[in-house]
């Protein structure tokens, strides 16, 4: 099969880059691939990219030329916002190439993108023919402008009949599908599957280094030259001993739950704490009352592994509705338990105490201690392994996508 994957990346990496690669690799083993991308641009580049997003012509001629020059059977695109911009699914509805579309986030619906605002869930654009709400609030950045030219490319695209130029949505959870559904976007549902991310797990021995000596590399990922946010398997090292302790991965950002984090453990009496990442809200570590949190800023994947797996358990206290957290993979890789917040739509895989804990991200000082004390904590790692297995191993997430594929295809 002859596969062109399109991305647009942000300014900043993200999860939606390591996906974007990780797939491509996996895909270059067994078939043709080949990669179109676009770049969001800071200044007045970027202000014009941002006019253009709504009918972005120069993006259509560089999909056609490419289209032309590879002669794919399909096109599979991860994100649009906002160098290139939906008219890339009317292009390749011209020259009849059968189009899929990874649904990261929840733009499609609300210009907001994660259904978040103000520091609480947002639901006000679900099933608005136009989200004149989110609008007036500002949703996005906190800026009414942004968030109508937003709002209006992707109404524009639905009035146009663009959604239906799409031959399959893919988002990441089932919970995101019944939003999609409620959307007025005139989707069919046979046109909606459900594929979840993936993660290769670090594995094997490798020569002794502290594990929490500071690392200034990718959070998620390991950059290389060719593929930048591309994901690679990478070798597990136990960390020293020390006190047990809960772990944190991610953006230090106010919809990751930071407040929330440091709420639960910034107490005298909480557990140890460990913090990977770096981000806005990194002033909120100085002063510290527990003596048990440590930052540790951004450190190489390797390095991330061996702290997950001697942790008690990776905390994911997200106040907002994210999609899929490859930190929820990684615990799940390495059989160390999972507290995830309710809030997070990959919630519905975890089993309340068997393969995971939920917890809410407003309250959960006391459940952390109650998990600290909980002596199976062992089975529960077990367990999310097992659904790690079961689910969201590389193998079986790509057979997924080629079945989705074939599907597309007939």
């Amino acid at each position: 099969m002859r596969i062109l994957l399109v991305h647009n990346y942000y300014q900043d990496p993200g999860g939606e880059d390591a996906v974007f690669h990780q797939e491509a690799e996996a895909l270059r083993k067994k078939h043709t691939v080949e990669l179109l991308t676009f770049r969001n641009r800071k200044g007045l580049i970027g202000l014009i990219q941002y006019f253009l997003y709504p009918y972005n012509i120069g993006a259509a001629f560089r999909l056609r030329q490419k289209i032309r020059a590879f002669s794919p059977d399909l096109i599979h695109i991860h994100n649009i916002h906002y160098a290139s911009g939906p008219i890339l699914f009317r292009t390749a509805r011209r020259l009849k190439i059968p189009a899929v579309f990874t649904l990261h986030n929840y733009r499609l619906l609300c210009p907001s993108a994660l259904l978040f605002y103000q520091g609480k869930r947002y639901m006000g654009s679900i099933g608005k023919t136009f989200p004149w709400d989110a609008v007036s609030k500002g949703v996005l950045d906190g800026s009414v402008p942004k968030t109508f030219l937003t709002a209006f490319t992707y109404r524009l695209h639905a009035w146009l009949g663009t959604w239906k130029n799409v031959d399959a949505f893919l988002p990441l959870t089932a919970y995101a599908k019944n939003l999609l559904l409620q959307g007025r976007l005139g989707i069919p549902e046979e046109h909606i599957h459900v594929k979840p991310n993936f993660i290769e797990p670090v594995a094997g021995p490798t020569e002794e280094e502290p594990a929490g000596s500071g690392e200034n590399s990718s959070l998620k990922t390991i950059t290389s030259e060719k593929q930048p946010g591309a994901i690679e398997p990478v070798p597990l090292q136990p960390v020293p001993a020390e006190d047990p302790y809960f772990l944190f991965i991610g953006r230090l950002s106010e919809e990751k739950g930071v407040h929330q984090l440091l709420q639960a453990f910034n107490r005298p009496d909480a557990p140890p704490l460990r913090i990977i990442g770096d981000g806005p809200l990194r002033h909120l570590l100085n002063n510290l009352v527990n003596p048990g949190i440590r930052h540790l800023g951004y450190l190489s994947r390797e390095k991330i592994g061996r702290y997950i797996a001697e942790s008690k358990g990776v905390v994911i206290p997200s106040i907002c509705l994210e999609g899929f957290p490859l930190a929820l993979l990684e615990g799940f890789s390495l059989k160390t338990p999972v507290i995830l917040s309710k809030e997070v739509a990959a919630s519905e895989v975890i089993r309340n105490g068997q393969n995971g804990f939920l917890i809410d991200p407003q309250d959960f000082s006391e459940k952390i201690k109650e998990i600290y004390r909980n002596p199976d904590l062992k089975s529960v790692g077990e367990a999310g392994f097992k659904t790690y297995e079961t689910s969201f191993t590389k193998e079986k997430v790509m057979h997924r996508l080629e079945d989705i594929y074939w599907q597309v295809l007939r």
